[in-house]
């Protein structure tokens, strides 16, 4: 065997020397793909403008699992069902809902109830992340943030007489302004259809507020609310797509027909 191999020793060391090159061109392709792959968030290209861009903007071009605007950490979920309403129907006697008109928005609908107080209930599984205690404007109430999921959140406003393990998370005196206060250490969970309280609705309209918020959903002809570059005015929908099919359609009944025409609830 060795004398055979010596007489061809002109030709065997090329596949020798075939399979080092093959090998150091497979190691320097294997190492471009890990590298492109790789890449941070921010080094992506999208179009100008595009969904994909702003969506790469407001999540700070990295895989955060924190809650852009809420500032506490979230889960991702692009399926996210409202289950129950948020109150009783019924008891609301109109609605007046969001509006997209650039100068005179409106993020949150306001709620006119019927006569005396209405029950508030947590319309999905969620957590109560931040709000105020605060007499303001001769109203003395809650100004409540719950977070769904990372790009899901929701606010209620005007909220009178709060369940205690809400009432018991905030000082005991409120404060003189609406200034929304830092998150909580710990949010507090909901199950959807869980009592979160109950409403009287401002001193003078007796009304109460109900906001829902899209991160992957932009307002372009919007500014921004508050000076901030995705507030809430970037981000509000219409707050009755989201309920279930019934219950979206009697808060569509009641929306009042002179702020039909401007208002982003349309799909009726």
């Amino acid at each position: 065997m060795v004398k055979s191999f010596n007489s061809q020793k002109g030709f065997g060391k090329i596949p020798i020397l075939l399979f080092i090159i093959v090998t150091v061109v497979a190691v320097g392709i294997f190492y471009q793909l890990k590298n492109r792959d790789s890449k941070p968030l921010a080094e992506n290209t999208a179009v100008p403008g595009s969904v994909e861009q702003k969506v790469n903007e407001l999540w700070g071009h990295s895989q955060s699992n924190n809650n852009p605007y809420l500032g506490v950490p979230c889960t991702s979920n692009l399926e996210i069902q409202f289950t129950h309403d948020f109150t009783e129907v019924d008891k609301i006697s109109s609605a007046e809902p969001t509006i997209i008109t650039p100068g005179n928005s409106r993020h949150r609908a306001w709620l006119n109830i019927r006569s005396g107080k209405v029950p508030v209930y947590a319309p999905v599984d969620s957590e109560l992340v931040n709000g105020v205690y605060k007499n303001a404007r001769g109203a003395l109430d809650y100004d409540l943030h719950f977070q769904v999921s990372c790009e899901i959140w929701y606010l209620i406003n005007h909220l009178t007489e709060p369940v205690d393990k809400i009432k018991n998370a905030f000082p005991q005196v409120p404060q003189t302004d609406t200034k929304i206060n830092p998150p909580f250490k710990e949010p507090i969970k909901f199950k959807a259809g869980e009592l979160l309280g109950y409403t009287t609705g401002t001193p003078v309209a007796h009304n109460f507020d109900f906001g829902v918020f899209d991160l992957n959903h932009f307002n372009d002809e919007l500014p921004a609310d508050g000076g901030s570059k995705y507030g809430k005015e970037k981000n509000f929908i219409c707050p009755f797509d989201v309920l279930p099919e019934k219950v979206k359609k009697s808060y569509y009944s009641k929306i009042i027909s002179s702020e039909k025409p401007f208002t982003n609830c349309r799909a009726y």
